[in-house]
């Protein structure tokens, strides 16, 4: 078993069971989007957009997220979201942090209680009535269009599902914010006092891109993190995701309020964004790893933290396997501050994988820890328990009629692009 997974754990420190099989904590996934997830794979991460003037990936895929959010009704969301969240569930995560849009929150909380995910649900709150996109003749809508007023109504249904969810074991909203660039200061405050009132989390997209912090720094003159700041965003309680463009000076201010971060670290590398691993680590910031658009399996992001931040740094040595798995386990309890998840200890929750470690990429299997990290795919892991319910049962995940949703997804996206055609979008 590994029993524990503290910094100082030597990667050879674990025990194999007569039956070849590792058991660990499930994977915590500190950032996903599961359902923009799905959406993202209507463009091409890799397109040539020079005449975009070099706009980030997620502009262009905000106008098929908007279409979709706008035409499809909740089976046909419904449907996306169970694609990713089978996809998560059979490479081993055990717990959810995903920050939807709007109904999708809603219906992604729906989705976890029912398959027995542990989940923790927000929405991207701003004074914006859609996402941000780039327009067909190439201009970028950052404009908001939504007052304080009509966002607050936004806040009260937010609200709702906190206290709807509040007694659930498993499953939990949060309060989640947009990038600051589309929000104004005063709304920013306003759902700070909401989610210190509840003493609930605080999600907030933030410093993914230097476009957002370069408009943030327009609308508002200052960057990011320094109007957070000075709209006392910055709890313990808050977890800031993406935080691919942070600077020295917001890593000091990130360190002094005791604020969390989820990084995802191949949603940077597809925007050619080096990895902010280490700065974070370095300063003992809790940094979590997550997935953002990307796909919903946390192992892709195992191996793209480890290289990425190898490359970074020129130094082989500077990140090892333990600290890669750390983020994806015992960091994301942190986040999420939930004392019972993350270790496998008397009192904890069962929420674990086990490991057929008999398989040829995992063999000879001297060094688990670094097998976990570099070589483990899904079909390795036999099983997923969440809280001692099995969700994936000798290498089959359980609950899902798969065929339906694919097909149900393939028509659902067949229509979200001839909308999109409509539209001029691409």
């Amino acid at each position: 078993f590994i029993c524990a997974l503290e910094k100082e754990l030597p990667e050879e420190g674990t025990v194999i069971d007569g039956k070849g099989t590792i058991t660990m904590p499930g994977f915590i996934n500190s950032r996903s989007r599961a359902f923009v997830s799905r959406i993202a794979r209507c463009f091409p991460e890799d397109y040539n957009c020079d005449f975009w003037k070099g706009s980030p990936n997620y502009l262009r895929i905000n106008p098929f997220v908007n279409i979709a959010l706008e035409i499809l009704d909740d089976e046909e969301i419904k449907a996306l979201l169970e694609l990713a969240l089978y996809e998560a569930i059979d490479g081993g995560t055990t717990t959810l942090v995903d920050q939807g849009i709007n109904r999708d929150v809603a219906l992604m909380l729906n989705l976890c209680h029912k398959k027995g995910v542990r989940c923790l649900s927000a929405p991207m709150l701003s004074n914006k009535s859609k996402l941000a996109e780039v327009g067909f003749w190439n201009d970028v809508d950052f404009d908001t269009d939504i007052d304080d007023a009509e966002a607050l109504e936004k806040l009260k249904w937010n609200k709702a599902l906190i206290y709807k969810w509040r007694e659930s074991e498993i499953v939990q909203a949060a309060y989640g914010l947009n990038s600051p660039e589309v929000c104004s200061s005063s709304f920013i405050r306003d759902v700070v006092t909401e989610s210190k009132k509840d003493d609930a989390f605080l999600l907030i997209s933030c410093n993914e891109t230097k476009m957002e912090r370069e408009e943030a720094f327009k609308k508002h003159s200052l960057y990011p993190v320094e109007l957070l700041r000075k709209c006392d965003a910055l709890t313990p309680r808050t977890i800031l995701n993406g935080m691919s463009q942070t600077s020295k000076e917001d890593i000091n201010i990130l360190k002094s309020f005791l604020s969390k971060v989820a990084y995802c670290p191949q949603e940077a590398a597809l925007d050619s964004s080096m990895p902010m691993f280490l700065p974070f680590r370095d300063h003992h910031i809790n940094i979590a790893l997550g997935t953002g658009r990307t796909s919903v399996s946390i192992l892709e992001q195992l191996r793209a933290m480890a290289i990425t931040s190898k490359l970074d740094s020129g130094k082989r040595q500077n990140i090892q396997s333990v600290d890669v798995l750390y983020a994806a386990t015992e960091a994301g309890r942190r986040n999420y501050r939930n004392k019972k998840i993350g270790k496998i200890q008397t009192g904890f929750a069962a929420d674990l994988i086990m490991i057929d470690a008999e398989k040829p990429n995992l063999t000879p299997g001297y060094l688990p820890v670094v097998d976990i990290v570099y070589h483990l795919r899904s079909s390795d892991i036999k099983n997923v328990i969440v809280q001692g319910k099995q969700i994936k049962d000798n290498g089959k995940v359980i609950g899902f009629n798969i065929s339906k949703d694919i097909s149900t997804a393939k028509k659902a996206i067949e229509k979200v692009w001839t909308q999109a055609n409509k539209h001029c979008v691409f």
